[in-house]
């Protein structure tokens, strides 16, 4: 207003062309500064996973005595593990089993046969030490046999055999079985570069002896115990296990958490106006808001971790710029999983923006899984001795500060 009567009086007066001048490019550049739209502009293109490709599927399911009362008439273990390969069966080239413990044994017939033997009896009569089985070493085997056309699963209670005797800590020992599967997980990627591991935490009825550390054993009848499915290779080959064979769909209804890992990664993504019809945005109310659609299936998160607002920030944030909301793509033709609402002060400074998706080391529900295996179990039931340890150990291996991925797009006034 004031450079309009300004503009007022000066016509009105002679002799004031030049000043004339100046006050007309100050209200161009000033009509042009509030024209109220923007354009967001992405490359969220990356290269495309060829989703042919079939690779090889080898499982290992543990048979060590703490087993047995996972596969007792009333458990459930042996229908998830029959529903879930053979649903991968869809998808892989041939599949393999084992028994594993102290010894790697494999498992000669077919998987009706592998599943029907899922009994204390065929556990005892497969043969390996029972009685003692390093979990660390036991994972590291798995991953030695994991390369970029294997995918390798384990089911066990990965429950640690920890020493009560012989003068070594607790935590020493939780801390040598971390390092030994950090050990194990960086080897596998120089192997792998686009490794991936998944664990999923199930449950089952658990009939039989219970093993503390100390020797001590008591007997559960039909109690709710988990146990754990591993899959490590590819995170591509995982990813479309993942979508194609949900956990949650696993028979039995075992399926509780799933924790993943993998290394930095490129996703396809996009970003666009409200409407997700274009990438020219108009101000709403003196704020622009944008779409940005994702990808994020090769990051191995599950849904309740990628639609985690906490999970996402912006390296250098615009004065102005807010993260409104993160939610899922529910329409199931769609290429991303999920999206992100951004808003933008319209009179904020526009530039290069880039949010990262960082989500926690370890998700909270490995601590409260995690069991010292000193306190009486049945108050603990959910609880599995040393599990931190393990996944500790996981997440040390990729070693990678838990930046996944990112999303880098150009704002431009029109």
């Amino acid at each position: 207003m004031v450079i309009v009567k300004l503009f007022k009086v000066l016509i009105s007066r002679p002799g004031c062309v030049v000043a004339m001048a100046i006050i007309g490019m100050a209200m161009a550049g000033l009509q042009s500064c509030s024209s109220g739209q923007i354009e967001v502009v992405a490359d969220g293109e990356v290269a495309a996973v060829d989703g042919g490709l079939r690779p090889a599927l080898n499982v290992y399911v543990e048979n060590s005595g703490s087993m047995d009362g996972y596969v007792s008439p009333d458990a459930n273990l042996s229908d998830a593990v029959y529903s879930y390969v053979s649903r991968l069966g869809e998808y892989v080239d041939t599949t393999r089993l084992f028994y594993i413990n102290s010894a790697t044994i494999p498992y000669a017939g077919p998987l009706a046969g592998f599943i029907g033997d899922l009994t204390p009896e065929a556990f005892a009569a497969a043969g390996g030490n029972r009685s003692s089985s390093d979990m660390a070493s036991m994972i590291c085997r798995v991953l030695e046999a994991t390369s970029d056309s294997t995918v390798t699963m384990f089911v066990s209670d990965c429950i640690l055999d920890l020493s009560t005797s012989g003068g070594v800590s607790t935590s020493s020992q939780l801390n040598n079985r971390r390092i030994a599967i950090s050990n194990g997980v960086a080897a596998a990627l120089k192997r792998v570069p686009t490794l991936g591991i998944v664990v999923m935490k199930m449950e089952s009825p658990f009939t039989g002896r219970y093993f503390y550390p100390d020797g001590r054993t008591t007997h559960l009848d039909g109690a709710a115990r988990p146990y754990y499915i591993w899959l490590a290779g590819d995170r591509y080959f995982i990813a479309r296990m993942l979508k194609c064979v949900p956990p949650i769909n696993i028979v039995g209804n075992g399926f509780r958490e799933l924790a993943g890992f993998t290394t930095e990664t490129q996703v396809p993504f996009k970003v666009t106006n409200q409407s997700m019809n274009g990438s020219v945005v108009s101000s709403i109310s003196g704020r622009y808001v944008v779409y940005l659609s994702a990808d994020l299936g090769p990051t191995l998160q599950p849904s309740q971790v990628i639609t985690s607002a906490e999970c996402y920030s912006t390296t250098s944030p615009t004065p102005g710029l807010k993260i409104e909301r993160v939610g899922a793509v529910t329409n199931p033709e769609s290429p991303y999983d999920v999206f992100l609402e951004i808003s933008i002060e319209e009179k904020s400074r526009i530039d290069m923006e880039r949010i990262v998706f960082c989500p926690p080391s370890l998700p909270e529900w490995v601590e409260r899984s995690d069991d010292s295996g000193i306190s009486d179990v049945e108050g603990r039931l959910d609880r599995t001795v040393g599990l931190g340890a393990l996944l500790q150990g996981v997440s040390e291996g990729f070693n990678n500060g838990r930046e996944l991925t990112s999303f880098k797009f150009e704002i431009k006034r029109r």
